[in-house]
């Protein structure tokens, strides 16, 4: 499970004055003999090993925040992205600090490749100095009226990598959808065709609603929403865009969660014409923010955004004949989002 725990603010550090000269010792000063510096060597070795071993027993938590201000940090840069012609533009930073959309200040213009009746993907690859790796997103357009868009999850919860999950119920496209607990099941409600399996988490804001087969998905981004007993639903996090306009900490944090720590990603997204827009990005040690994301969903014309669990769980599958794409998921899961053709 993706946990959410709050990263401290990392303040940018004092610029290093300049090195010390290294001079030979002057007259009367005793070098030290080889054995003493020998010795020292040696004491500075163990003491490394001693103290990284107490680090890794005994202060876990540690080596987690640095690795969390690592993933911070990466994602700093100004964000740049690849359109389908393979020029470069960065992001403005108008479009970096806006929080209402709408279909004029769209700015993203992925290459949609149809590939069967209801369903378009497109790659759009992003980048940020000064990290090398270049981020591609995954992404699908869903026409609702084509398919019939199930959550599922096997007896009992048993964990599952997604493309197992897809050959099981046939599913032209398979993406990982709710966060879980291994001891405890999924986190927050899990409604499989019309049968609720798993109650209402009352904290989880994010949730993802399928009336009907055959039925538009609904993004709604609000605690204890009322569900009216759907065909499908399950719960995310974080909410990211409601009616065009991104929630406030998407740029700025606050909610007990860093915005900024750069992480894979799997997410979707709405627009004005109903269609549902299913992302993923396609990477092992990169990623993109939270804030980044939500930029990326309002640059695509979408007018309500969910996140998926991430990180780890981060996985989709697509099986189309003549189109395969598999993005593996670092570990199994728990509960799906597949696509059914009606």
């Amino acid at each position: 499970m993706k946990s959410d725990h709050p990263t401290p603010q990392v303040d940018s550090s004092d610029r290093p004055g300049p090195e010390p000269s290294l001079e030979a010792p002057g007259a009367g000063v005793e070098a030290p003999s080889r054995s003493r510096a020998a010795w020292a060597v040696t004491f500075g070795i163990l003491a490394t090993v001693g103290l990284a071993y107490g680090v890794w027993s005994q202060q876990q938590p540690l080596l987690e925040l640095l690795h969390r201000t690592g993933q911070r940090l990466a994602g700093m840069g100004q964000l740049g992205w690849e359109d389908a012609q393979g020029t470069w533009h960065e992001v403005t930073r108008a479009d970096s600090a806006r929080l209402t959309w709408s279909a004029d200040t769209a700015f993203l213009t992925p290459a949609w490749v149809p590939i069967r009746k209801g369903l378009e993907t497109a790659d759009l690859a992003f980048a940020r100095p000064p990290h090398p790796q270049t981020v591609a997103l995954a992404l699908a357009r869903v026409d609702p009226s084509a398919f019939r868009i199930r959550v599922v999850g096997y007896p009992d919860w048993a964990e599952h990598p997604v493309s197992d999950f897809a050959q099981k119920w046939n599913f032209v496209l398979t993406i990982n959808a709710s966060y879980f607990s291994t001891e405890e099941g999924p986190i927050g409600v899990v409604i499989q065709d019309g049968k609720l399996r798993h109650r209402q988490a009352s904290r989880k804001a994010a949730h993802f609603i399928v009336d009907s087969p055959g039925a538009a998905a609904r993004i709604v981004n609000q605690k204890q929403a009322t569900l009216n007993e759907p065909y499908s639903a399950f719960q995310g996090f974080p909410s990211i865009l409601r009616d065009g306009t991104l929630f406030s900490y998407m740029q700025a944090g606050g909610r007990g969660f860093d915005v900024f720590e750069v992480d894979r990603r799997s997410a979707a997204c709405t627009n004005r014409e109903g269609q549902l827009l299913l992302m993923a990005t396609d990477s092992l040690t990169n990623g993109l923010s939270l804030s980044e994301l939500g930029v990326i969903m309002g640059g695509l014309g979408c007018v309500d955004g969910m996140g998926f669990d991430g990180g780890s769980s981060t996985a989709m599958e697509i099986r189309v004949k003549g189109h395969q794409r598999h993005i593996a998921g670092l570990k199994p899961v728990q509960v799906v989002l597949g696509l059914s053709p009606l």
